[in-house]
């Protein structure tokens, strides 16, 4: 029969596992895919990517950080939901071209599983990385190049990057699309060394996410709720 002080032991060690895998799942940046292990790899051919799961293609570059990036908003329908398009309001034209235009807006678990095989959610220091190589992004303790690097990485800009202001899916009091065509939102997938600084609730951890400012004509970077929505480029592995 087990003695007191091995329950207590074992009991403690419980507790133990159950803090370290609360604390994985809370601050390890996630890559699990909802992806069938089968499907193939994402391929490029000259600029073109094919994403297998549904046939269509973006337009991909590298980068002066030496990786391949798409160059166009992801589009991929994730299984379980996690993701929106966008309504007829948020763009002038029709919903069909809003989204190949714009592409869809994930929550982060959503944005984790929605890249082909052979690509990724970029992490916060790749971002960085890239960013840096354009002049940097804007946050309290790092100025940087701000309009260089906005500049560079807008749609019709130097890199090649296109990025789009189609602003985000706000999914808390009022869900609905906001700032399109005036900020646009991409998510990277790491989590913020200090969530609380950004005052988001605690089922809300922040995570990284840059954003494009239009009338500012800057790049930032800050703290957001993993439940919005925003656009995702996948990058090579």
């Amino acid at each position: 029969m087990m003695s007191k002080l091995s329950q207590h032991l074992s009991f403690k060690r419980i507790l133990l596992l159950a803090l370290i895998g609360y604390l994985a799942w809370r601050y390890w940046p996630q890559s699990v895919k909802n992806r069938p292990t089968d499907q193939p790899i994402a391929t490029v051919q000259g600029s073109i990517m094919t994403d297998p799961g549904d046939g269509q293609t973006y337009q991909v570059i590298e980068l002066a950080d030496g990786k391949t990036w798409m160059a166009e908003n992801l589009n991929y329908t994730t299984k379980g939901g996690g993701s929106w398009i966008y309504p007829d309001k948020a763009y002038p034209d029709s919903v069909v071209e809003a989204n190949i235009h714009y592409g869809r807006m994930y929550t982060w678990e959503a944005a984790q599983k929605a890249c082909p095989n052979g690509w990724h959610l970029p992490s916060n220091e790749e971002w960085e990385d890239m960013t840096d190589a354009y002049g940097g992004f804007v946050l309290s303790s790092n100025a940087g190049d701000r309009d260089t690097a906005y500049e560079a990485l807008i749609h019709g800009g130097s890199s090649g990057f296109n990025a789009l202001l189609g602003g985000y899916f706000d999914n808390d009091n009022n869900p609905g699309f906001v700032y399109v065509n005036r900020r646009g939102y991409y998510w990277t997938s790491s989590v913020t060394e200090n969530p609380e600084e950004w005052e988001i609730d605690e089922a809300d951890v922040g995570i990284w996410g840059y954003f494009f400012y239009a009338s500012r004509r800057s790049l930032y970077r800050a703290g957001f709720a993993r439940s919005d929505g925003f656009a995702v480029r996948c990058v090579k592995d």
